[in-house]
């Protein structure tokens, strides 16, 4: 009995971990904190875009967005566990966004019975793709559904508060 749970633990670790050319691809940001400051107050941030640190006191809905959602929203959404979809486009919005529309709807309900993601333009980004959790980034240079499925599988429900 002690080597079957044994067993099982070593697979859901191994299951759980990302493979090498995943985790290449990923970038851990350093813990900005997470501290609530009254709505519309300036923030700045060490990491753009932010992986962590002060935020409003309340989320945005999740959602595509077709345009920008204050920071100090979105990573509140992130303290929550959600995943953040940042994008730019100067040209191909018609395009991207029903993309984006369609691996929303595709995404399994989280914790709370709701798909945690929201996908929001972000001015200055430089890759075209960012997908953002607590602490943690990953560039795209093309919308790749299959990296968003995985990041979110691996992220989603993992910020330090849990809540919708």
């Amino acid at each position: 009995m002690v080597g079957a749970v044994a067993a099982l633990i070593v697979v859901l670790i191994v299951s759980s971990t990302p493979s090498a050319e995943v985790a290449a691809r990923r970038i851990r940001i350093d813990d900005e904190g997470r501290q609530h400051v009254p709505v519309g107050t300036p923030i700045q941030y060490a990491n753009v875009p932010p992986a962590s640190g002060t935020h409003y006191p309340i989320t945005a809905p999740y959602g595509v967005y077709e345009r920008p959602v204050e920071e100090g929203l979105w990573v509140h959404n992130l303290e929550h566990g959600a995943i953040a979809l940042l994008y730019r486009c100067e040209t191909d919005c018609d395009e991207i966004v029903p993309q984006m529309e369609a691996i929303y709807e595709d995404l399994p309900d989280a914790a709370f019975g709701e798909v945690k993601l929201i996908a929001v333009p972000y001015t200055g980004l430089a890759p075209k793709f960012m997908l953002v959790a607590w602490h943690w980034q990953e560039p795209m240079d093309s919308f790749e559904p299959d990296r968003v499925r995985e990041f979110y599988r691996d992220y989603v429900d993992r910020g330090p508060e849990q809540a919708p």
